[in-house]
């Protein structure tokens, strides 16, 4: 097979692995931030347009999309981009099953979601409908996207992200909401950034026109990532999922704003620098650069939380002040509602290095377990106040991280005198895919 087809990662040393992720994670986190500042400028204005309804509404298709969206992708993408061998066309193959198994759970996702409660059969059949886009457009997307950041245009594919955000906001969405079609603006909102991401990640790709080969990919890692998916979805929606059944749309929506923000430094900072860590670390078998990583990546996302949440502590109503009166909390079950998010992004940097280790199925079983944990005692004690619902949020995750960073102290590479060392020879990955 000819060298432009066949790629595969070769181990590299410590220093060129931290310049390459330095330059990458600079670049990755630059476009977070301007993303941050156009969430920052259109957010409020949105939400003073549209109200907390709308928001509620759509809230339970955005939580059974994100679950679509792991099933359908099943470890598709993660083997596409940490495989040390991969070719072209076993990567076009892998799309093509991404899309065909999308197709199926999108169509019985809509279903899912058009039977949560709603105000009027257009409102179920329009959460019905963006539920079933976003899935097929989570599938489209999955491996040409892992294909362009297996190859190192992860950092540009996040500057495009900004841009067909900007775009799809101030361009559609206001105007939309302008025009009084709410909850037409919030559904675009999220259905078309992801239309042109498709669109760009398949460009960036450049898959089109090749003949697919097959891929195999072993079933005891699509089983791990699919047990892993699964249990990062529940744990990052339990609150959504358990709330929408004794929350009032309204409350839920105000809700719903309250964790996008308290979670947004996670997404600009913590999410990013894991998706770089996905490839970087798969770039290098060295526990000292694996364990450099994850002690950087974790200060750095506990960082950018601190200033909203010391804000928020010292009693700035800080979701007031973004997306207006109606949308008011107190300050200070805010700022616990940020710091349950602080460890939950911190246990997703963890995480990243298990999957990376081909430990797909810890990662599952521990984040089940936080689910269950959060479910419980949300179903048990049924809170209506913020800061009850941010003690339930933050205990399951503080323990969570404790223990997946405990789990991979204990299980560390080690010499035959038990000294850390720098190779992982029980985990390593295959040579063929």
């Amino acid at each position: 097979m000819s060298r432009r087809s066949r790629r595969r990662f070769a181990p590299v040393g410590p220093g060129s692995l931290r310049i390459s992720s330095r330059k990458t994670i600079v670049s990755t986190v630059s476009a977070q931030a301007v993303r941050l500042v156009l969430t920052v400028v259109s957010g409020p204005i949105l939400s003073r347009l549209i109200g907390p309804a709308p928001y509620g509404v759509l809230a339970p298709a955005q939580s059974i999309s994100s679950l679509g969206n792991l099933v359908s992708e099943s470890g598709f993408a993660y083997h596409t981009v940490t495989a040390k061998e991969l070719s072209e066309q076993e990567a076009r193959h892998i799309h093509h099953q991404s899309i065909r198994l999308s197709l199926v759970i999108g169509s019985i996702a809509a279903v899912i979601a058009s039977m949560f409660a709603a105000a009027s059969l257009e409102e179920r059949l329009i959460r019905a409908a963006l539920t079933m886009s976003m899935i097929c457009l989570a599938g489209v997307t999955a491996v040409p996207y892992a294909w362009a950041q297996r190859h190192g245009k992860f950092a540009k594919m996040q500057w495009w992200g900004v841009v067909t955000q900007a775009a799809s906001t101030f361009v559609v969405a206001i105007p939309l909401a302008l025009m009084h079609l709410r909850i037409w603006a919030v559904g675009t909102n999220l259905a078309l950034p992801a239309l042109l991401t498709a669109v760009v990640a398949w460009k960036m790709a450049a898959l089109a026109g090749t003949i697919p080969t097959v891929a195999h990919i072993p079933r005891a890692f699509r089983f791990g990532s699919l047990t892993s998916n699964l249990g990062s979805y529940l744990a990052g929606n339990v609150d959504v999922l358990t709330l929408s059944t004794y929350f009032s749309v309204t409350a839920l929506g105000v809700y719903s704003r309250a964790n996008l923000l308290a979670s947004l430094p996670g997404t600009v900072v913590a999410a990013a620098v894991s998706r770089v860590g996905l490839v970087s670390l798969s770039r290098s078998e060295h526990w000292s650069d694996h364990f450099r990583f994850l002690w950087k990546a974790t200060s750095i996302s506990v960082l950018a939380f601190s200033a909203q949440a010391t804000l928020a502590a010292c009693g700035l109503d800080i979701m007031a002040i973004a997306f207006g009166p109606k949308f008011s909390t107190p300050p200070r079950a805010f700022a616990l509602l940020t710091m349950a998010q602080v460890f939950f992004y911190a246990c997703s940097l963890l995480n990243t290095y298990l999957i990376v280790r081909r430990r797909p199925l810890v990662v599952g079983i521990t984040q089940m377990i936080h689910a269950a944990v959060t479910a419980t005692a949300f179903m048990v004690v049924r809170p209506t106040r913020l800061v009850d619902v941010a003690w339930i949020l933050l205990i399951p995750s503080a323990v969570n991280y404790l223990g997946v960073a405990l789990y991979i102290h204990l299980t560390r590479p080690r010499n035959q005198h038990g000294i850390a060392t720098d190779h992982d020879k029980g985990a390593g990955m295959p040579e063929k895919s």
